[in-house]
């Protein structure tokens, strides 16, 4: 009993192990964007900043867009007229962007599909200091920095391990948990063979639950659902068990409870039959052993279930029985004869008083 409870324990202490360490060597949702720009240029600092995989460029590569020089007089009355016209979010088809204090350009979206974009030095002639779009919620896989850019903000990397992945590692461990909970309490009672053995149902419940929810956070992983079909759907899995595991445990009940009550309804015939067969065993005389064998029969084959109506017959047995114990002991041949015609014929009443009760 004791085994069979460990080794259900350590069976499902194993695949739990097993599934864990596999998750986290195969699971792996990280993804980067490759930055490229010119050696020693900010771009190569974010990159090893955020450890962001670096390509250096030559200087011909970075498309490089002069400033025009202005006076001081026409970059203030261009200035003017600019803040009155210019919004303050601009479009270029490519680039969302917009300007800071016009001396400098942030590009806030990309517009394009490209998987390389290219970060120009100028827009409408204003040098692109700054970067603020997220690359990878935009399919990019690259981004080629000019030297002018000296900020760069956004999601350019992503975790190995999400929160599906732990939420999906939780469901496994509290399918474990319910197995052995469940197990704990099927071996609670298992005090002997036939217990164990009306408690493989609610194992097997235990043990079953444990699996289906080990496959489903494996399908959560893969398919990477969210947390709230997770959730849901572990639920309904647990629902369905605890509904299983109810059923089971009641169909237990009743069947353990029906057996207590067929060993006490049989107990007058076992222990009779084994009082017998102790009796012919012991009797010293071929005469008397012969009478003895035919009440240890005569016992032996009778109908086992006794109930209250056969109280008083049963009592009459029982009275009988002693009295012809006492006459083999006393090895008195003639008594033994008499007082086993009227055993049989008490026993034969009793058994046919069973069968018109039933």
């Amino acid at each position: 009993m004791k085994n069979g409870k460990n080794l259900v324990l350590i069976i499902t202490s194993i695949i739990l192990v097993v599934f864990i360490g596999l998750s986290f060597l195969i699971y792996d949702k990280s993804d980067a964007v490759i930055v490229k720009g010119t050696t020693g240029s900010y771009a190569e600092i974010f990159a090893k900043n955020n450890e962001l995989e670096f390509i250096a460029i030559a200087d011909s590569d970075n498309p490089n867009v002069d400033i025009p020089v202005k006076d001081e007089d026409a970059k203030d009355e261009e200035k003017t007229e600019e803040k009155e016209e210019v919004p303050t979010v601009k479009d270029n088809g490519t680039f969302s962007y917009n300007y800071v204090d016009d001396k400098s350009v942030t590009i806030v979206a990309y517009k394009g599909t490209d998987s390389l974009v290219v970060i120009p030095d100028t827009i409408d002639t204003l040098p692109v200091t700054k970067v603020t779009f997220n690359p990878l919620e935009s399919g990019v896989e690259a981004i080629q920095f000019s030297d002018n850019v000296t900020t760069i903000e956004g999601e350019y990397s992503t975790a190995r391990y999400t929160a599906e992945f732990f939420v999906a590692l939780a469901i496994m461990v509290i399918g474990y948990a319910y197995a052995v909970v469940v197990t704990l309490m099927a071996f609670k009672k298992s005090d002997s063979n036939e217990k164990t053995f009306y408690g493989i149902p609610v194992v097997y419940n235990g043990f079953a639950t444990f699996v289906v929810l080990a496959i489903a956070s494996a399908v959560f992983m893969i398919l990477n659902l969210p947390i709230v079909a997770m959730v849901v759907v572990t639920i309904v899995i647990l629902a369905i068990s605890a509904i299983g595991l109810v059923k089971t445990t009641v169909a237990r009940n009743a069947v353990e409870a029906t057996g207590e009550k067929v060993k006490q309804q049989t107990a007058f015939i076992r222990l009779l039959t084994a009082d017998a067969e102790h009796l012919m065993a012991t009797a010293k005389t071929a005469e008397i052993k012969a009478d003895a064998k035919k009440v240890y029969e005569a016992i032996r084959y009778s109908d086992p279930m006794s109930n209250d109506a056969l109280a008083d017959v049963e009592t009459k047995i029982q009275y009988q029985f002693n009295a012809f114990t006492n006459a083999v002991k006393n090895e008195d041949a003639e008594l033994v004869a008499s007082m086993s015609v009227e055993l049989l014929d008490l026993i034969d009443a009793r058994n046919k008083k069973c069968k018109v009760l039933k």
